[in-house]
């Protein structure tokens, strides 16, 4: 998740924010790791989006 942030915005998300897109990434996967497997693509996919989404990307 940190990743998609310091790659797509300029400045952080607000830790609520934050942290919503890490509790919807865990509910993605199932686990609170990320591990190799045909959930992984489309969580990332879909976390993506959500990041791309925020106003901070909008803004950028």
């Amino acid at each position: 998740m940190d990743h998609f942030v310091r790659r797509f915005l300029r400045q952080a998300l607000a830790q609520k924010e934050r942290t919503v897109l890490i509790d919807f990434l865990h509910a993605q996967l199932g686990a609170s790791t990320i591990q190799p497997g045909e959930k992984l693509e489309p969580a990332l996919r879909e976390l993506l989006y959500l990041v791309l989404g925020t106003p901070e990307y909008q803004l950028g």
